[in-house]
């Protein structure tokens, strides 16, 4: 599964037990601060993807729900574009200040699937 992507520095491999089968975890180091995490299972097949992007690399759509939510003292903090065999979603969160993160969870056309408020302490 891995001979298959761009290059990228290899930081970790962990083995993990899912519900049915164990995995491979891989995180890699693709760019700079960028990373590319993936799920692989025991017969080398891709399960996941997990890619760490820039602000300006999101869809315009998503970038536009996203710019909903950056109320007053609101900033981009990180994303995420995560790929499994069943769907592509991006994983935003937003510092709101006051030690508060907001996670956004949208789909590829920008439509909010889910959020939540999390402590960052």
């Amino acid at each position: 599964a891995l001979k298959n992507l761009e290059s990228g520095r290899i930081r970790r491999i962990l083995t993990a037990q899912g519900r049915h089968r164990p995995f491979y975890y891989v995180e890699l180091e693709v760019s700079g601060n960028l990373e590319r995490k993936l799920q692989i299972s025991e017969d080398g097949t891709l399960l996941g993807r997990v890619e760490s992007i820039r602000k300006s690399e999101l869809p315009r759509c998503v970038q536009s729900a996203v710019t909903e939510f950056l109320v007053e003292g609101a900033r981009f903090d990180t994303a995420d574009h995560v790929y499994t065999s069943e769907s592509e979603e991006f994983h935003v969160e937003l510092d709101l200040g006051d030690d508060l993160d907001l996670h956004l969870f949208l789909d590829e056309t920008g439509a909010l699937l889910r959020q939540h408020e999390v402590g960052d302490f």
